[in-house]
């Protein structure tokens, strides 16, 4: 079968012959539906995925062709009444197959040094930054709840009947508001949620009862296991959406540390005097790439590297 005719079906983009065409091929060999589902796969339109600066975007297909659905529903009944060992009547197998497919969850995870930009099923949009994972439903029911690891912005359509809620290994995120940008890691034991328009309520599950709402221009930390309100000193940490690496304000460690995440990396520091920055000004754009970074920083903080065989940036 034609990969692009399968893309097009994907963004529901067939005729109503294209779609016949294809079940058609569906129907022919049980194989060509695991080769359909590889491509649906967004961990398949992952690798395939532009260097970084190209910054990709997934936009999940909103609908699925009317031939499909049916299909679907007469293969998860035939399904349902086999776990149950009975018929069932029409009405129950559709429960099932309901309720089934809200537990259905799609994973997508932004490669080391690459972004990628996600439109949910519900017009929700969210950028992923590198190493990031998000886990969310293929339908979402009366809260759309989705999992974080890493770090991601989000843009959320407003829908107060339902909720949109960010669940990371620390706190839940409930969007009270639209844009937002949230850190989740587990190993670090980090935990950030940053409000830029809107209004988000954060709960804390590792405190029972410890629970904050959020206005514009305010920013929610871990410290063991509480969480601590302050105000954001600078939006244009959040630039890294747009591809742009902010040095004002941040220590030469946590620069480093950026430029590891940022460039999917290795940096390792071997000096205990650390250069002092202090800077006013200062952002680079990623798409010049790590050893243009680098020697901007050095424009600014005395310092000299060298990289190894093995691809590791040594500070000396």
């Amino acid at each position: 079968m034609d990969k692009k005719l399968l893309y097009k079906y994907i963004n529901g983009q067939t005729s109503e012959q294209e779609e016949k065409t294809i079940v058609d091929w569906l129907d022919a060999d049980p194989n060509n539906q695991k080769e359909l589902n590889a491509l649906w796969s967004m961990q398949d339109a992952i690798i395939a995925n532009a260097p970084y600066q190209h910054h990709n975007r997934l936009h999940l297909p909103t609908r699925r062709p009317k031939w499909y659905r049916q299909r679907f529903i007469r293969i998860c009944t035939q399904a349902a009444a086999v776990l149950l060992l009975v018929a069932g009547s029409w009405y129950a197998s559709r429960t099932v197959i309901i309720e089934d497919t809200a537990k259905q969850y799609l994973s997508v995870a932004a490669p080391a040094g690459q972004r990628i930009d996600i439109t949910l099923q519900d017009g929700t949009s969210v950028c992923l930054n590198s190493g990031a994972k998000l886990e969310y439903p293929i339908r979402f029911n009366r809260n759309r709840r989705v999992k974080l690891s890493g770090e991601a912005m989000f843009n959320v359509e407003h829908d107060a009947a339902h909720p949109f809620i960010v669940e990371t290994f620390a706190c839940d995120v409930e969007v009270l508001g639209t844009k937002f940008n949230v850190t989740a890691n587990e190993q670090a034991h980090d935990f950030t949620t940053a409000l830029l328009n809107g209004k988000v309520k954060i709960t804390n599950k590792l405190a029972s009862g410890d629970q904050i709402i959020l206005d514009p221009n305010e920013k929610v930390c871990l410290n063991g296991n509480r969480l601590v309100l302050t105000k954001i000193k600078n939006t244009d940490d959040y630039l890294w959406t747009e591809g742009i690496l902010n040095l004002v304000g941040h220590p030469f460690a946590d620069i480093i540390a950026k430029m590891e995440k940022t460039y999917g990396v290795k940096i390792q520091i071997e000096t205990a005097d650390l250069p002092q920055i202090d800077v006013i000004r200062g952002k680079i754009p990623v798409n010049m790439g790590l050893d243009y970074a680098l020697r901007s920083l050095q424009e600014i903080s005395p310092f000299k590297y060298e990289k190894d065989e093995n691809n590791v940036i040594h500070i000396k």
